[in-house]
C-alpha cells in the first residue's frame, strides 16, 4: 500500500526526506530535491509517497533542508497499515 506524507515548512525547502520503518529504527527513506507546491504566502508544502509492504505500525519523521544546508527534523509520528483480506468466490 502507498501513503502520501505532506507537511508544511516556514521557509522554502530544497531537500526533503521521510525516514520510516517498523519501529523507531527508520530503516527506509524516500527523498526529493526541489521546491514543490508553493502557496501564496510562500510556505512550502513538500509531499512524499511511501510504499508500506507489510501490515503493522510504522514510525516516520521528516527532514527538510533549505538551499544553504540548514536542516530541521520533525518529531516521531506513527501510522498503521492494516491487512487487506482477499475474497474468494467459488
Amino acid at each position: 500500500d502507498k501513503v502520501n506524507i505532506t507537511w508544511e515548512t516556514n521557509e522554502l525547502s530544497y531537500f526533503n526526506v521521510v525516514e520510516y520503518g517498523r519501529g523507531r529504527r527508520y530503516r527506509y527513506n524516500a527523498s526529493q530535491q526541489y521546491n514543490t507546491n508553493l502557496t501564496s504566502n510562500m510556505i512550502s508544502q513538500p509531499s512524499i509517497l511511501l510504499t508500506l509492504k507489510k501490515p503493522g505500525i510504522y514510525h516516520y519523521r521528516v527532514q527538510s533542508c533549505d538551499l544553504f544546508g540548514n536542516c530541521a527534523y520533525s518529531g516521531d509520528y506513527k501510522l498503521k497499515r492494516i491487512r487487506r483480506f482477499r475474497r474468494s468466490f467459488y
